[in-house]
């Protein structure tokens, strides 16, 4: 995120919230996501911006990893 904003990410599996992630700072870090079961067949992962202005934070390096 930009340095002074303050940037929310959620993180979506079918619509349905499953972390919500508050960057620190403006440096690029990882962040993690509790282990989350969807079920078989497909399914839609998002990632949507929590602020209500213009306010920017980017995602690098998306690793969706199998939690076995």
């Amino acid at each position: 995120q930009r340095p002074g904003q303050n940037q929310s990410i959620k993180v979506l599996v079918d619509g349905a919230v499953i972390s919500t992630v508050t960057p620190s700072g403006s440096q690029f870090a990882t962040y993690t996501t509790a282990p989350f079961t969807p079920g078989a067949g497909a399914h839609t992962i998002t990632f949507q911006g929590g602020a209500t202005v213009d306010q920017t934070a980017f995602l690098d390096s998306v690793i969706i990893a199998d939690a076995n």
